[in-house]
């Protein structure tokens, strides 16, 4: 994860898309728990830009009509980095498996969601082809 945006005002804030109810029901409890707002995403939210549902600004975009993708995302803004480890620890602790997780950055603010999650889904393919290269050639010595 890269660097965040980060204003003085700006509340922590935590948005999750695709969860199921027992993973909604944990997350949602560990981030009450740290004073964490937090919000769902919803499929016809999926063409809106990352920074308009985090708050940090943005044009609103139409309705998304597409499939919704079966994914489940941790979309995270205005955390600082200590806040962000004991974040991502409780949530471990509690049992809470999040696929994808990121924080909106300068570079992703304007993305919209869809296109947030096609890039981590392409992120997580090249870590795994890379981690199955990698292993083959450990097996190979």
């Amino acid at each position: 994860m890269k660097a965040h945006i980060n204003t003085a005002a700006a509340k922590p804030l935590a948005l999750h898309y695709g969860l199921p109810e027992d993973k909604r029901h944990g997350l949602c409890a560990v981030l009450e728990e740290m004073g964490i707002a937090h919000a769902q995403i919803l499929p016809e939210q999926l063409g809106q830009p990352v920074g308009l549902l985090a708050g940090i600004g943005g044009k609103a975009a139409a309705p998304y009509t597409g499939e919704a993708p079966n994914e489940q995302l941790l979309l995270l803004s205005n955390l600082e980095r200590a806040e962000l480890n004991r974040l991502l620890d409780s949530l471990r602790d509690a049992g809470v498996s999040i696929p994808l997780k990121a924080i909106v950055t300068k570079h992703n603010k304007t993305w919209s969601v869809i296109d947030l999650l096609e890039e981590l889904g392409r992120e997580r393919e090249a870590v795994k082809q890379y981690e199955a290269a990698n292993h083959s050639k450990g097996e190979a010595k």
